[in-house]
């Protein structure tokens, strides 16, 4: 019974490797597919039909004993082979759930069909499958195209992507003009128009100082010369939404992308890449996200090199979790293995020390576009460092966590990063609900402050990177214009939440604003009067090139021009919106405004015309609230002096029923989109 049980799956395993390897994550690499198919089926057949035999030894399976003698079980082990295809076809939910599941478990879950059918010896003819003297010929036939295959060379770097030179060619047509996503014609910057740089550092909290301490020292230091403001907001809690406010100008109520996940429709023409490039600015962007590479429009080179994951990685990913190797370990583990073997440096492909990269790569991009002539130049350069998971590079590894230890609740976990961060957000969320012991709380919170300390460590090693760029800036002697700033912070316990895309809390929509010119190029030394926004880069850009850009209409820019003194005095009054969504809660808009917060729960709308219902959820009066913990929102009803911001929040949801030009919709993820996202944790 467990030669001709073998004999099938080996059959089943060889069907399922060959039907796969037409599938882009393993064409690349049918030699490894092959392998980890065969022998992943291979070691879940064996304990599958050590188990069985150990069943049939029952003295009540006598019976169903004597049936797989005498049928044979080399059916029920082509089955067993297959399934992974059968698999496949199931809700990705589904999958999802059951490869959660403890070790050992999800592989029976998923093995009782065939077992079930073994037991049943299958009511068929014995002569559907061949006899048993090939059984042995087809085990010996799936040793040797194994043993085979592991002699053959492996496949080459796949991961390796090159980044692309200042100009890349193939973006730029003969004209030498983009080839794609141009505006509409407009007047020429003027000849003295001043260089453009933009520095987003992802995932950056407002809150840069830790006992007194500046986590992030440049940042104090360049205040002296800056206009700044340390509590900036992003118009989102998550990358895209956060990059869409920054890069085109537009508050949420005009666009209405809520989460990474979702497809991007925003006009072209209002990119500030794109319109810079029109007007005859070069540009050239350097991103370590791979959630940013939807902002390429209007970048004559775009280096994302560190944000595209290879072949070898997408390989790692699905074949790591779609096979038996993945039911027999649990996904995690067998991605991990996999990781390990195929040289995937990262499982999430955020090693430390992404700074220094970037850095490298901006410096080169700068010295290009300026030995390339005499015109403009605008720079974006994106940091990924203090994203999860928190890894410092050895250079700051140590500087705020020595001396914490991680609680003994999580040291199972402490070589596993995205584990460990899931754990540490379910306990908060359990406690939330009441079903945790009280005793362990102080262990989820001393988890999150060593991760906290963790992130800090990651943004100082910035630091010196960002000094680099600085003096490049100062030593160019070109007249300059750089705005400092991040998409969103993130969350260390605060309110019982971990990372980000989860709140519109301050932890995670306060950011780091600061604004510095050049040579020749001035700005309003000192505080600003009230929180700038990431709305207000693209306004300040544009008029400092001597653009114009809408003020009127769904499609104006909300921002200021913070160099112009009239527009900065708004920012004390001005209100400010902020949005996000998700499966779980639904569309969540604030809005905040003079010291006041409010935020609601919009529902429906989203595919008529009618505005979405709006659920009054939080109030807050931040000077003496500044933790957003005493909410004055009862029994849904908005309460007194929070009657405009109300008015602001019904005429923002009224807008998303007006928008003709930015549909919201899902997007058609690619299968590298999903595995960017689920890699970043975005999708469970």
């Amino acid at each position: 019974m467990l030669r001709s049980f073998l004999a099938g799956a080996a059959v089943g395993a060889c069907v399922d490797a060959w039907t796969m390897i037409p599938v882009p994550a393993s064409s690349a690499l049918p030699r490894e597919y092959l392998l980890v198919t065969v022998v992943g089926t291979m070691l879940a057949a064996g304990v599958f039909a050590l188990l069985l035999g150990l069943v049939l030894r029952l003295p009540a399976l006598a019976a169903a004993r004597a049936r797989v003698q005498r049928r044979g079980a080399f059916l029920p082990g082509v089955l067993f082979g297959l399934m992974p295809i059968l698999i496949s076809y199931l809700p990705e939910a589904l999958n999802l759930r059951i490869g959660g599941l403890p070790m050992g478990l999800s592989f029976v879950v998923w093995a009782a069909p065939a077992g079930l059918l073994a037991l049943l010896a299958l009511p068929l003819p014995k002569q559907l499958g061949p006899r048993g003297r090939v059984h042995g010929l087809l085990l010996a036939a799936t040793v040797f195209v194994t043993l085979y295959s592991w002699t053959r060379p492996a496949a080459v770097d796949t991961d390796v992507v090159q980044a692309p030179a200042y100009p890349d060619p193939a973006n730029l047509g003969e004209d030498g003009k983009l080839k794609e996503f141009l505006s509409p014609e407009q007047p020429p910057a003027p000849a003295d128009a001043p260089d453009l740089v933009i520095v987003s550092i992802d995932t950056l909290r407002a809150d840069l100082r830790r006992e007194d301490r500046p986590v992030l020292p440049v940042l104090e230091e360049l205040r002296a010369e800056a206009a700044w403001h340390a509590e900036g907001y992003s118009t989102s809690n998550q990358t895209v939404p956060g990059h869409i406010g920054m890069l085109a100008g537009l508050a949420p109520e005009q666009h209405r992308v809520g989460q990474n996940s979702e497809f991007i429709r925003v006009p072209f023409a209002q990119m500030l890449a794109v319109r810079l490039h029109q007007a005859g600015y070069r540009t050239a962007g350097v991103v370590s996200n791979a959630m940013a590479n939807y902002f390429h429009p209007g970048y004559e080179s775009w280096d994302n090199s560190r944000a595209t994951y290879g072949r070898r990685f997408f390989f790692m990913r699905t074949a790591g979790r779609s096979g038996w190797l993945a039911r027999l370990v649990n996904p995690r583990r067998s991605q991990n293995w996999l990781a390990a073997w195929l040289q995937v440096e990262d499982a999430d492909l955020l090693p430390p020390g992404m700074s220094t990269y970037a850095t490298d790569a901006a410096l080169r991009y700068h010295a290009a576009m300026v030995e390339a002539g005499d015109r403009p130049l605008h720079l974006f350069v994106h940091y990924m460092d203090p994203h999860s998971p928190y890894t410092p590079p050895a250079r700051t590894a140590g500087t705020f966590s020595k001396g914490q230890e991680l609680p003994k609740r999580y040291r199972p976990w402490e070589d596993d990063h995205r584990i460990l961060i899931n754990r540490v957000r379910n306990d908060f969320e359990a406690q939330s609900l009441g079903y945790i012991d009280p005793a362990w709380a102080e262990q989820t919170e001393s988890a999150a402050r060593l991760m906290h300390a963790w992130y800090d460590e990651e943004v100082l090693a910035i630091d010196a990177d960002l000094r680099r760029l600085l003096q490049r800036l100062r030593e160019s002697s070109r007249p300059t214009l750089l705005i400092i700033t991040s998409d969103h912070g993130e969350h260390f316990g605060e309110h019982g939440l971990m990372e980000h895309s989860n709140s519109v809390y301050k932890e995670l929509v306060q950011v780091p604003f600061l604004m510095l010119g050049f040579h020749g190029v001035e700005v309003p030394v000192g505080e600003l009067p009230g929180p700038p926004s990431v709305i207000d880069v693209v306004p300040t850009m544009l008029s400092a090139a001597g653009l114009s850009y809408v003020t009127t209409g769904m499609g104006r820019m909300q921002g200021v021009n913070l160099r112009d003194a009239e527009q900065r005095s708004r920012l004390a009054d001005r209100p400010l919106t902020m949005a996000w969504s998700s499966r779980r809660t639904g569309d969540r808009i604030a809005v905040v405004q003079r010291g006041l917060k409010l935020v609601a729960e919009a529902r429906g709308g989203a595919q008529d015309d009618a505005p979405p219902v709006l659920t009054w959820l939080e109030a807050y009066r931040l000077d003496a609230d500044p933790g957003e913990v005493d909410n004055l929102v009862i029994e849904g009803k908005v309460p007194s002096g929070f009657e405009e911001l109300r008015d602001r929040l019904v005429q923002a949801v009224e807008n998303w029923a007006e928008l003709k030009f930015f549909d919201r919709a899902t997007a058609e993820l690619s299968p590298e989109d999903e595995e960017r996202l689920r890699a970043m944790g975005y999708l469970d």
